[in-house]
């Protein structure tokens, strides 16, 4: 197992436990689709996409004023980012 450390100014310290929370959750999502594999094969463009279905999705819990299910798609949101800035920054676009 291993371990990613984040480190926070002290003017910053105000955001440790959101950023914790929302770290784990992010790992959380990761962890529930890692049979789906990594994103060697996938296009920045075809991952936009998907982050863009994500984003429907967040907005549909939030208008459903669906609390859990919206931290959830959050997750699936900055996952996605994430994914994207990957994608560009392996392979230098």
């Amino acid at each position: 197992m291993k371990t990613i450390t984040v480190t926070l100014t002290d003017e910053m310290d105000i955001y440790h436990d959101d950023i914790s929370k929302f770290l784990d959750l992010m790992v959380h999502k990761l962890h529930k689709n890692v049979h789906k594999g990594r994103w060697e094969n996938t296009k920045a463009d075809a991952a936009f996409m998907l982050l863009r279905t994500e984003v429907k999705e967040l907005m549909t819990a939030i208008l459903e004023n669906n609390r859990d299910e919206a931290y959830l798609e959050c997750a699936d949101v900055a996952n996605f980012a994430m994914i994207i800035a990957s994608i560009m920054r392996e392979r230098g676009i």
